[in-house]
């Protein structure tokens, strides 16, 4: 969800005028922008065993912390020997991660063929790195370059500790000397120049300003009591102010949905921008395509375009309490989100448009690294997988009671496809949902929580048609589309062929018509009704016209689903009238030659014949493939199938009593997703 101010949602609730502009900035990572030698990076003080080896070298290599899609925050935690407080392990087999001793990152034993790594000190040892960009010499070159910079970030790993003091060097000059010297609660520290100095208030950073960075140099004091100072990151940022030459923008969310996904379920999603801006004014082309290998100077003058650069557009909302100020007054920013170039276009007359995707870009450009998980949840696979990259803005949103997280008695990755795929894959197969949201979180979604009738759940927006307080009515118009998809399944599979010399390909495997179906529970199930026992249940339709014509499952055999168990039935009981007369009589019909063959004994009545389902199964087997065998109840005034409203009366004709007999229907006993309106 979009995060703003109280000030700026006042303003919309209470507001007739309201004064909005556009911006968006573009963030260089500069560390994207040149190459690196063993020889540009000093101060490495690694751990060295008693025979003279070094396996910090190999397990936190120095050169980590420049290289690209750093972890936004810390959380990711390599086991040391004695620098593992006890209360701080849990099983990562688990749906959720929490401990006795509630930490905020996760412990994992640090290995060479580990994709994400990062560097770690010596045990009681200050941290002091130096990053080398260009030492002075002709001729210039990707690897020996300065870079502009108005922006510095470091980032630690607060898992290990918490640095108690920390200094920024720039070309050898302290830049941080009287600071206040904190580090936030995601282990990031930021600073930024205002034109004369750097600072650590976001907001008056200069955009038309910049340093040139030969050399950066990092130091930490480490708090004592046998602890290690980790380091993530250490970067120079170069942030461009993009508002004034912003032509239009327009933001895709769900970029990646289809038009044949029909369930809210089961899907991982990403979002997109796309954007257009001109260079008017400028005698010469203000973009320019970065060269990675091209051995001249970065020029200021220009607005360079690099694949991973950042950009963050945002509203400006007018406000006299506003954080930020331009020449229209000072403004609330209300972020849209963070996005990374993937292509752009220059035009012969200096204009720009480019296309950029949320985080989803990294993990679609990362091979998923070869894991092998045993008796994992799904939600427990993926945090492996995310972390094993470095990901840690991501976020499970479960119900109190979860049921619908499953696990897998093995799941193994596949070294030729993407994290993206696996993650597409994983909530396919488990019915989880997965977004970016405008904070660069990935979301995931379980089938309970979204399905979920808490009343926990805090309100995003309140629509008013009427004025509420000093709260405006902000409803214009409002229609309603009940679009019921909930019950509809799509299955997508592909046939297997073989050849023979004698015929023709054709499928391996042949599998008959198969549907799924939904219904409603008529009378109450007991564990001991077992094999012979019947299940009564009436089928469900989301087409109306249906409602009365659908009287059974379309399957005479096959596997129903009750809350957590699956129960097999071989038949479908029919009823009718003998020819002769009679009492009526009640048959098991376990497929088509039965039915054909029981369906000529009946008698005509009227115009139809009168041999109809009982809605009656036959159970040929209860809790099936290891399900938890179980009692299932009918509530009180559970309608049998759908019922509708007829002329704004709620047709209750249709609804079952309970095996209490006390048959009532009060207006609160409805079964969300028994009835339709």
């Amino acid at each position: 969800m979009i995060q703003a101010p109280s000030q700026v949602t006042n303003k919309f609730d209470q507001s007739t005028s309201i004064n909005i502009g556009l911006g968006a900035t573009l963030d260089i990572n500069c560390n994207t922008l040149v190459s690196f030698s063993d020889n540009d990076f000093t101060g490495a003080n690694y751990y060295t065993s008693p025979d003279g080896a070094q396996p910090f070298k190999m397990l936190f290599p120095l050169d980590s912390v420049v290289k690209p899609f750093r972890p936004e925050k810390f959380g990711i935690k390599y086991g040391i020997i004695g620098d593992i407080p006890t209360g701080t392990y849990n099983n990562p087999r688990n749906t959720t991660y929490k401990t006795q001793t509630p930490v905020s990152y996760r412990t994992y034993s640090p290995s060479k063929n580990t994709s994400y790594k990062y560097y770690v000190t010596q045990k009681n040892t200050n941290l002091d790195v130096s990053i080398r960009y260009y030492d002075g010499t002709s001729p210039i070159s990707y690897e020996n370059k300065a870079v502009p910079a108005n922006k510095i970030v470091v980032k630690f790993e607060l898992s290990h500790c918490t640095p108690s003091s920390w200094s920024i060097f720039i070309n050898g000059t302290d830049v941080t000397s009287g600071m206040t010297k904190t580090i936030d609660s995601n282990g990031i520290v930021s600073i930024y120049y205002n034109g004369t100095s750097w600072t650590t208030t976001e907001s008056s950073i200069n955009y038309n300003s910049q340093v040139t960075v030969n050399s950066l140099r990092v130091t930490a004091t480490n708090p004592g009591g046998n602890k290690y100072i980790g380091l993530i990151e250490v970067a120079p940022h170069w942030v461009k102010d993009l508002t004034d030459r912003i032509v239009s923008f327009n933001i895709q969310k769900e970029a990646s949905s289809q038009t044949n996904d029909i369930l809210p379920v089961g899907l991982a999603t990403a979002n997109s921008l796309d954007m257009e801006l001109n260079s008017y004014g400028n005698a010469n082309i203000l973009f320019r395509n970065y060269n990675f290998q091209e051995s001249i100077a970065i020029n200021n003058s220009y607005i360079y375009m690099s694949k991973k650069a950042e950009v963050k557009p945002f509203y400006k909302v007018y406000d006299a309490a506003g954080t930020f100020s331009d020449s229209n007054g000072t403004y609330f920013k209300v972020l849209q989100g963070s996005y990374y170039l993937d292509n752009w276009k220059i035009g012969e007359n200096g204009e720009l448009e480019f296309f950029a995707l949320d985080a989803a870009k990294f993990l679609q450009e990362t091979i998923c690294p070869d894991i092998l998980c045993d008796d994992y949840s799904a939600t427990a696979v993926i945090r492996r997988i995310l972390d094993s990259i470095g990901f840690t803005t991501y976020n499970f949103n479960l119900a109190d009671v979860e049921k619908s997280v499953i696990s897998f008695r093995w799941w193994w990755s596949d070294g030729t496809k993407t994290v993206w795929s696996a993650i597409q894959e994983l909530c396919s197969d488990t019915q989880m949902s997965a977004l970016f949201d405008e904070n660069n979180v990935l979301q995931f979604y379980s089938r309970d929580f979204i399905f979920t009738k808490k009343a926990s759940l805090t309100k995003d927006w309140t629509f008013r048609d009427t004025a509420s307080g000093s709260s405006l009515p902000n409803i214009i118009s409002l229609r309603s589309d009940n679009v019921a998809s909930s019950n509809n399944i799509k299955v997508f599979y592909n046939s297997a062929y073989v050849a023979g010399y004698e015929q023709s390909n054709k499928s391996i495997v042949d599998v008959d018509k198969t549907s799924f179906s939904s219904a409603a529970l008529k009378e109450t199930l007991l564990s001991s009704t077992g094999v012979g026992g019947y299940v009564s249940l009436a089928v469900i339709s989301i087409k109306p016209e249906e409602v009365r014509t659908i009287e059974a499952l379309q399957s005479f055999s096959g596997y129903l689903l009750i809350d957590e168990e699956i129960i097999e039935y071989d038949a479908i009981q029919y009823e009718y009238q003998p020819i002769g007369g009679g009492a009526r009589v009640q048959v098991d019909i376990t497929g088509p030659a039965d039915l054909a063959k029981h369906r000529g004994e009946a008698a005509v009545l009227g115009s139809l014949v009168g041999f109809i389902p009982t809605e009656k199964y036959r159970i040929k087997a209860r809790a099936k493939f290891g399900t938890e065998l179980a009692t299932h109840y009918v509530q009180s005034g559970v309608p049998n199938g759908w019922t509708s409203f007829t002329d704004g009366i709620l047709n209750t004709s249709n609804v079952v009593s309970t095996n209490s007999g006390s048959g009532t229907f009060g207006t609160n006993n409805y079964r969300e997703g028994l009835y339709a309106i």
